[in-house]
């Protein structure tokens, strides 16, 4: 990282020992459940697909190892530690060189997702316009912690979907953000909005969109940071989406912490591996987050967020 950032970015984000087994979603809150193409028994490789929707997000291993189960909307996979990709993982030698098609349609079956948890739209072009959010504390920390893989996400697709406006959106208080994009000479218009961006939409559309319609219908991509990154490695790695950023707050331990770990793993083993404990562990935020009476709730696609709270101990007739 650039001698000009080192002030307003965070350690670098350290590997997390991968977990023993990864439990996944097959219904990921990503446009519809998918459907198990793997059973019991079955072995599979790193990024093969293991679920498949017509209308949602794929769902792909994030270890290679053994199927150990598959019950309703999920499965376990067991981790052989081997790490072994499978025949469609292939890393782009040179973005110049690259048929633009090629990796779009590749894209698209790799489980990626905008901004606003919706499946990644089957047609990327036309591409009016791609923005790339930065609106709250969690969105800041994986931006600075991945500040590489987010920008270079963005850019590179940017390059791909050839879009008429390429916009950086970010809130008010985190004019961090938008410094440290200039110092990186990220060629995009920077539109600061409230925290909330209740314009969003608005200002990408024109308009009010109507229910049903998304932004990906309009030509119009919004990504956050943990998603751009995930364009990074689905466009310069070949791997789809694989792993999640997570932000952990308190207590203790520098208060603020970024991991990436494959999806399906556990909070429990999160929180071990960055030496947490806490009398309570929310996933979110302290005032909407919801409390974990099981800490081996796996992780999926649409959690960011881990607050470890120093009150009393939660018990089974505490209200919820």
């Amino acid at each position: 990282m650039p001698l000009r950032l080192r002030a307003i970015a965070p350690l670098p984000c350290p590997p997390v020992p991968p977990p023993p087994a990864v439990l996944l979603h097959l219904d990921d809150f990503a446009g519809g459940r998918c459907r198990a193409v793997v059973s019991a028994g079955q072995r599979v490789l790193l990024g093969e697909p293991v679920g498949i929707s017509a209308g949602g997000a794929w769902v792909h291993a994030p270890v290679s190892g053994v199927v150990r189960a598959v019950r309703g909307s999920g499965l376990v996979l067991e981790n052989d530690y081997r790490d072994a990709p499978g025949a469609d993982i292939e890393p782009l030698a040179s973005l110049e060189d690259a048929q633009p098609h090629r990796v779009l349609e590749r894209l698209t079956r790799s489980g990626l997702l905008t901004a606003d948890l919706r499946p990644l739209p089957q047609r990327l072009t036309p591409c009016h316009a791609l923005a790339l959010a930065v609106l709250t504390q969690t969105d800041e920390a994986v931006f600075f912690a991945l500040l590489h893989q987010v920008l270079g996400g963005i850019r590179a697709l940017g390059r791909l979907a050839a879009p008429r406006r390429l916009l950086l959106f970010y809130s008010r208080g985190l004019r961090a953000v938008a410094q440290a994009a200039r110092q990186l000479s990220f060629p995009a218009e920077a539109v600061a909005v409230d925290a909330q961006a209740p314009g969003l939409e608005a200002l990408l559309a024109g308009r009010t969109l109507e229910p049903g319609v998304t932004l990906g219908d309009l030509g119009l991509l919004v990504f956050s940071p943990r998603e751009a990154a995930a364009l990074y490695d689905a466009i310069y790695l070949g791997q789809p989406y694989l792993k999640t950023t997570v932000l952990i707050l308190g207590p203790g331990v520098r208060e603020r912490t970024v991991r990436t770990v494959p999806l399906g793993t556990s909070v429990r083993h999160l929180l071990q591996a960055t030496r947490r404990t806490a009398p309570t562990v929310l996933l979110g935020d302290a005032k909407t987050g919801q409390i974990l009476r099981n800490l081996d709730t796996p992780l999926g696609k649409g959690d960011s967020l881990i607050t470890c709270l120093t009150g009393r101990r939660l018990t089974p007739a505490d209200p919820d």
